[in-house]
């Protein structure tokens, strides 16, 4: 017998869901990461082939994440135990 967890993982590597899947929990993580403040100006668009996609709301929190983006990017992946993001891709 198959537990709802390895059901689920299994349904959604059929249905090509994995990023769909990914991208809500890089999304809790993201969330998680900033600061109240941060959150209403930055936030997480698309996540697509190792990118994680952030719109912001002006070109200094555009700057703001590229300086820390390393930071973010290791954080994230720690939190996921795995590497899935490679690159932050900021618009503004």
């Amino acid at each position: 017998m198959v537990d709802l967890k390895d059901a689920l993982n299994i349904i959604a590597d059929e249905n090509d869901w994995d990023d769909i899947l990914i991208c809500s929990k890089i999304i809790e993580v993201w969330k998680n990461l900033l600061s109240a403040d941060f959150r209403t100006v930055a936030q997480v668009k698309l996540f697509e082939e190792g990118a994680l996609y952030i719109k912001v709301r002006s070109s200094s929190w555009k700057a703001e994440i590229k300086i820390r983006e390393i930071e973010f990017i290791s954080h994230i992946n720690n939190k996921l135990g795995k590497d899935y993001v490679k690159h932050i891709i900021v618009k503004t």
